[in-house]
């Protein structure tokens, strides 16, 4: 660009850049006797790049040459789309456990409100006996995963207490 400031196509060159991107503002007095293919020559804004040494990771993480952006595009074409159908899936289950969260959560209390439901006063069992009767859902039931993670944790913290009294020995 200083190049073009010297050769008096550029009258003022302003910057303002930032971390994440790059500003520039160029002020350009006969702009308007410049063709289109004349600017892009005149500001290199383009330019030919070589496309053919295509090595790349592929989805088993190895290093692999390619011939072709073809040839990218069909390997990886299947490999994505089965990772976005799994993640829909994923998604999906998602928002049904929240769905049936939030609707038992509804349903409680709302039968609390109505009167259909009364905990006051009564324990724990009792309670769930209750729940159970009224077909709520358990928070194991609505999260199966978040159980398991939950007994691995237990488990993971029981052998790590059982590890720290052995060396305590």
């Amino acid at each position: 660009m200083e190049e073009l400031a010297q050769k008096d196509i550029i009258s003022d060159i302003k910057e303002f850049h930032k971390d994440n991107n790059v500003h520039f503002v160029l002020t350009i007095p006969e702009l308007k006797k410049y063709s289109a293919e004349q600017i892009e020559k005149e500001f290199r804004l383009v330019a030919n790049i070589s496309c053919s040494n295509y090595v790349l990771f592929d989805k088993d993480y190895k290093i692999k040459r390619y011939n072709s952006e073809v040839e990218i595009l069909e390997e990886f074409f299947t490999f994505r789309y089965d990772m976005y159908a799994k993640r829909k899936a994923q998604m999906l289950r998602d928002f049904q456990q929240e769905l049936d969260k939030y609707s038992n959560q509804h349903r409680f209390i709302k039968s609390i409100i109505d009167g259909s439901i009364k905990i006051f006063n009564k324990k724990k069992v009792d309670i769930e006996g209750i729940l159970t009767e009224k077909a709520f859902k358990k928070y194991e039931d609505i999260f199966p995963e978040k159980e398991k993670e939950s007994i691995l944790e237990v488990k993971n913290n029981s052998q790590d207490d059982h590890i720290d009294s052995e060396d305590s020995t």
